[in-house]
């Protein structure tokens, strides 16, 4: 018999986005699995990445007050695996965001 021992930590995702309907759907869909914190611009993701744990997070490239590149600017110095999301696929940006240091783009 084997015995799986329940996730006693669960891990946490920031998810950053100005559009309230992104927000919601990712929530959603992560909730179940994960610990799920929020935030709908650049300046409160930031406050809420230096106040919680987060593991990882999605961040939109154009968010007010910070940008999606300073929020993952400031989310790589505090070690914290980035996704950069956006509606824009020019490959200048997808280049500039894998360089700044995001994981992935989505």
């Amino acid at each position: 018999m084997v015995l799986v021992a329940p996730r006693l930590v669960q891990q946490t995702i920031l998810i950053v986005d100005d559009d309230a309907g992104i927000r919601e759907t990712l929530f959603y869909i992560l909730r179940r699995d994960y610990r799920v914190l929020l935030a709908e611009d650049g300046s409160d993701a930031v406050e809420t990445a230096e106040g919680h744990h987060v593991d990882l997070a999605f961040v939109d490239i154009f968010l007010p007050t910070l940008n999606g590149f300073d929020v993952l600017e400031r989310l790589c110095k505090l070690a914290i695996p980035v996704i950069m999301m956006s509606v824009i696929t020019e490959p200048e940006i997808v280049v500039q965001a894998m360089k700044a240091g995001a994981v992935h783009f989505i």
